[in-house]
């Protein structure tokens, strides 16, 4: 879930460094590729997720200083 902001900033910042027509170019269009399929996996995993991680909680999620 964290990793989401990071995957954005890679994107943007891959796709500014990459020069036309060049060998970085097919491998940084690679990357850009596989971290937005990445970034979906960990959205639609959080979606499914979500509902079976919550109706786990019980109690207090941390206990109260006296």
């Amino acid at each position: 879930m964290f990793m989401l902001s990071g995957i954005i900033l890679l994107l943007l910042t891959s796709g500014n460094i990459i020069k036309e027509n060049s060998w970085s170019q097919r491998l940084g269009q690679l990357m850009i590729f596989i971290n937005i399929l990445y970034g979906i996996t960990l959205v639609v995993s959080i979606a499914m997720y979500l509902g079976i991680s919550v109706n786990h909680l019980h109690g207090p999620l941390w206990e109260l200083p006296k």
